[in-house]
């Protein structure tokens, strides 16, 4: 597939609420946030469901994006990535979906052996259930760290990162709602733009998210 990364307009910024009062209110069940005004690409996820996502993504993830070790990693990988061609690419995306369905591989262990894998792994297991899987991309949408095994390596010809790299900081991609296969649970994907110190792009973080917890923990 073409790897032409597509633009997409520019969205109101979302007013936010601190997580001092966010949390509180969400396991009190008496979340009060202003109008959002995120992306969203189906109407199975309800309006207090996105702001709801869209501000703990704000809150909560935004500040992860600030760690060095996040930055360093991707930063390191485009490098040593800057001459990736096309069919570099899918090969590696390939060799990456024969070895999940050959049920592992040392790449795949290596992937989820590397220090911000480590630290994404921690965030998720802290999250009481509303995060399903974390996924941080470099530039050309490959894989950099991740919570858990991926069925695939290259995340570039998809939504959650054509969607979203190279937008501003506070644009946040909520995609349509998806049963998950293993769990039986309904959960979406959502994505922020990732950036150096600079303010240039440099990959996508990817959060899975399941609503129902995320309604639970809303009561």
């Amino acid at each position: 597939m073409p790897r032409r990364l597509s633009s997409a307009p520019r969205r109101p910024k979302l007013i936010l609420v601190s997580l001092a009062v966010l949390l509180p209110c969400l396991l009190a069940g008496a979340l009060m946030v202003p109008h959002s005004f995120g992306t969203q690409d189906s109407v199975d996820v309800s309006h207090e469901q996105l702001v709801q996502i869209e501000t703990f993504m704000h809150e909560s993830v935004r500040p992860w994006l600030s760690d060095p070790l996040l930055a360093a990693a991707i930063t390191a990988q485009n490098v040593e990535n800057a001459d990736l061609t096309d069919a570099e690419i899918d090969a590696l995306d390939r060799a990456w979906r024969n070895d999940v369905a050959a049920g592992g591989s040392p790449t795949i262990e290596a992937m989820l052996a590397r220090p911000l894998s480590r630290i994404l792994q921690n965030r998720q297991e802290g999250s009481a259930h509303l995060i399903t899987e974390i996924i941080v991309t470099d530039r050309h949408g490959l894989n950099v760290g991740q919570s858990t095994v991926s069925t695939d390596l290259w995340q570039g010809d998809e939504a959650k990162f054509t969607r979203t790299y190279g937008q501003d900081e506070d644009f946040v991609l909520v995609e349509k709602p998806e049963l998950d296969e293993s769990t039986q649970r309904r959960q979406v994907h959502a994505s922020m733009p990732i950036t150096d110190p600079s303010g240039r792009p440099i990959g996508v973080i990817t959060l899975g998210i399941d609503l129902e917890a995320l309604d639970r923990l809303a009561r």
